[in-house]
């Protein structure tokens, strides 16, 4: 029902569009994957917070996902929501995506054709990186 109301943007955003910032919202870039998965093309990229000085250790990880419609990625979350049928489902408050679910340590979400989750390792909140990156999209749908 939510989905339902969430707009049209002008464009989409592909995965040659979309270059993860090497420091964004007090975490460093540490490493990134691509691969495609039944003909969805997809970006894993691992982050590290500022303060952790292990050059190979990571404290979040974004996985997005490069649908080719909107429709599409709001499938991909309602099959989300759908291997979670035995318990109640409810939005998210954290202010990300045009629908979100999760909290701040594992978010998943829908911006436009994105379908994406960002998650933490040992409980770092991992909000302000979600919502950093959800601009970075939103910017690339939104430019005419």
């Amino acid at each position: 029902m939510l989905l339902e109301n969430v707009v049209d943007y002008p464009n989409i955003c592909k995965k040659e569009e979309f270059v993860f910032n090497k420091n964004i919202a007090g975490f460093v870039f540490v490493s990134e994957s691509d691969y495609e998965h039944s003909g969805i093309h997809s970006k894993t990229a691992y982050y590290r917070l500022k303060n952790n000085t292990a050059e190979d250790g990571y404290d979040a990880m974004i996985e997005m996902f490069f649908c080719d419609s909107k429709a599409e990625s709001h499938e991909m979350i309602k099959s989300f929501i759908d291997d979670y049928t035995m318990i109640e489902v409810y939005a998210s408050n954290l202010k990300v995506g045009d629908l979100a679910l999760g909290g701040i340590y594992r978010v998943d979400f829908v911006r436009g054709n994105i379908y994406m989750f960002v998650e933490s390792y040992d409980d770092v909140a991992i909000d302000s990186l979600a919502k950093e990156i959800d601009l970075q999209i939103l910017e690339i749908i939104n430019n005419e």
